[in-house]
C-alpha cells in the first residue's frame, strides 16, 4: 500500500512517496548511496534487501506500487521516470500479463490500498486536485503537506494512512535537478511534522565522478512549479 505523487519542474522533477505497511512489519532503513555494478543509486531499503523507490546518477527513478485488481493476486505497478526523454512509464502486472503505459509529463498520483483501493484513489485524488490550487503547488513544502494530509478524515482513505492494523510508516522524497539528485526520508508517519533528512549526489565538475553528501531539511527546499507544468 502506498501513495506516489509525481511533479515535473523546470529542471527535472519531484517524487513524494508514502509507504504504507502493517504495523508488525520490520521498519525500513534510510536512503544510502550504493554502487550497483558501476551504477550509482540512492534508495531506502528493507532490512533484508530490496527497496520500494530508487533514483540513479542518470536521474532516472523507479517506484513500486502494490495493486489490488483481484483478490489473492500479488499484482504490482512499477513507475519509471526518465527526465532526459520526459518519459513517465507505468508497467502493470496483474498476475498473468505485463502491460506498459506511457503518461504525459504532468502532475500525477498513484494510490493503492488493500482495504479499499477505489475509495482511496478517489479520496486522495480529490485532495490532490484541491491542493493544486495553492500558490505553492509543486514545491517541496507543498509535497510534504500533501503527503501528511488527513483529509477528508484521518483513516484508511487519507494520504497519510492510519488504521488499527496498518498505516503510513515512512515518507520518501526525491528531488531531481539538472546536476544533482536529493533523496530525503522520514521514518514514521509524515504527519508528525518531521523534516526529511537524507542524501544528495551531484556532479560538480562535469565529469562522471559523482560525490555524495548528507542533506539537511533546509537544503531540501525548492521553489514551486513553473507556469504551465500542471495539467
Amino acid at each position: 500500500m502506498c501513495t506516489v505523487t509525481f511533479v515535473p519542474t523546470a529542471g527535472g522533477y519531484r517524487l513524494g512517496m508514502n509507504r504504507d505497511e502493517r504495523h508488525a512489519r520490520a521498519a525500513g532503513l534510510p536512503p544510502a548511496v550504493r554502487d550497483l555494478e558501476g551504477r550509482v543509486a540512492v534508495f531506502p531499503s528493507e532490512p533484508g534487501g530490496g527497496t520500494w523507490i530508487a533514483v540513479n546518477e542518470r536521474r532516472a527513478a523507479f517506484a513500486l506500487v502494490n495493486w489490488y485488481p483481484l483478490a489473492r493476486v500479488r499484482a504490482f505497478r512499477l513507475l519509471g521516470v526518465f527526465p532526459a526523454a520526459r518519459a513517465l512509464l507505468e508497467w502493470a502486472w496483474d498476475g498473468r500479463r505485463l502491460r506498459c503505459a506511457s503518461h504525459g509529463w504532468d502532475v500525477r498520483q498513484w494510490a493503492s490500498s488493500g482495504y479499499d483501493e477505489p475509495g482511496a484513489q478517489r479520496s486522495r485524488g480529490a485532495v490532490l486536485r484541491r491542493a493544486l490550487a495553492a500558490p505553492s503547488a509543486g514545491s517541496c513544502d507543498w509535497l510534504r503537506r500533501l503527503h501528511r494530509s488527513h483529509r477528508p478524515v484521518r483513516g484508511a482513505h487519507s494520504t497519510c494512512v492510519h488504521r488499527a492494523d496498518a498505516g503510513t510508516v515512512s515518507y520518501t522524497e526525491v528531488e531531481v535537478e539538472a546536476r544533482r539528485v536529493r533523496v530525503g526520508y522520514v521514518a514514521g508517519p509524515p504527519c508528525r511534522g518531521t523534516q526529511p533528512v537524507g542524501v544528495e549526489i551531484g556532479c560538480d565538475d562535469g565529469t562522471a565522478q559523482w560525490a555524495a553528501r548528507s542533506t539537511t531539511p533546509q537544503a531540501m527546499r525548492s521553489p514551486a512549479l513553473p507556469a504551465g507544468s500542471v495539467r
